[in-house]
């Protein structure tokens, strides 16, 4: 019965999810709606939506529920991403009352990102994008890729550090990389930062970095960061954008402006303002561009691991992990 559901889950991953947690949580009667985001929220949904007291989802369902304004009992919702963007337009345009505590996934994406922000530092370092046309084209040329910089000569500004900043943080660190981070306040605990900056000294960690990853949630304080001239600061060290935190950091027009002026030496880019990136873009044929199509933080265990962590706080009574803080916008 619907009425005895007690975690409903609606996510891409459903399938995943639900068996990790039924495996982990055996106790608890947990129902995988086999959400389609294409398809949308059916009528044989609704009555699960209106009786659950826990819903584990991807932002696009909550939103969904939200709009169509389904009634509901939830007395607790995780989402699966770290970003909750579109849940807080939808809150604040339609004026929404949730009635219920939402928190997101602030873990399980550290380890992975890292190793994606450091993979195309290497990637472009040891220039392999190079090095695969030489092979695709048989041609055997050395001098020209003698320039290679360890990773212990450079230095990494870090815009955010949140939990998956920190992580990114201490894996550059451990490789013996100079890190430089961007943070709200000084006044936080920061072991693997060698310069700590906030917001006013932004100038600063710009024109020291070598690379610059952008992890930063779309705030009305982070909202075109870096857009304009802002990035004029990166011309000394012709510094490489890695973006795996949101789009709106910058204009696409500031971006491509940055690049042809040579500002910065390239950009990483995994997300956008505008997803898919529309075929028409500048972004796709822009000499040292990369782009990916936000696959920086996929989905892993590790998502199911922190609902079941924040469960066991629940069931406790105990204060649960990232609970969203509508004023800071995450």
């Amino acid at each position: 019965m619907a009425n005895n559901i007690r975690v409903l889950i609606a996510s891409g991953d459903g399938a995943n999810l639900e068996k990790r947690v039924k495996v982990t949580l055996p106790h608890i009667n947990v129902l995988n709606l086999q959400y389609d985001a294409t398809a949308g929220i059916t009528k044989e949904m609704i009555e699960y939506i209106e009786n659950a007291e826990i819903l584990l989802c991807d932002p696009p369902f909550f939103v969904e529920c939200l709009s169509l304004k389904i009634p509901h009992k939830f007395k607790w919702v995780q989402v699966t991403w770290a970003g909750i963007d579109s849940l807080r337009n939808v809150i604040h345009s339609n004026k929404l009352e949730l009635g219920c505590c939402l928190t997101r996934t602030g873990e399980g994406f550290g380890q992975l990102m890292g190793e994606y922000v450091l993979g195309h530092i290497i990637s472009r370092e040891h220039h392999f994008q190079e090095l695969l046309l030489k092979q695709k084209q048989k041609e055997w040329s050395r001098a020209e890729f003698s320039n290679i910089r360890p990773l212990t000569s450079l230095t990494i500004g870090i815009l955010g550090l949140g939990s998956i900043g920190s992580e990114v943080a201490r894996m550059c660190k451990e490789m013996g990389m100079t890190v430089w981070a961007l943070s709200r306040t000084k006044k936080m605990s920061a072991p693997y930062v060698d310069y700590l900056r906030t917001y006013e000294d932004l100038k600063e960690l710009l024109s020291n970095s070598d690379y610059i990853c952008n992890i930063l949630p779309d705030t009305a304080e982070t909202h075109n960061l870096l857009s304009g001239d802002v990035l004029k600061e990166c011309q000394m060290k012709k510094s490489v954008l890695i973006n795996i935190g949101r789009g709106t950091i910058i204009s696409e027009e500031s971006l491509v402006h940055a690049i042809s002026e040579g500002w910065l030496g390239g950009a990483v880019l995994d997300v956008f303002v505008k997803e898919p990136l529309p075929s028409n873009s500048v972004l796709w044929s822009l000499d040292g561009v990369l782009i990916t199509p936000h696959v920086s933080g996929p989905f892993s265990t590790k998502v199911a691991d922190a609902f079941i962590s924040n469960f066991r706080l629940y069931e406790a009574k105990k204060p649960l992990k990232y609970v969203v803080d509508w004023e800071k916008g995450y």
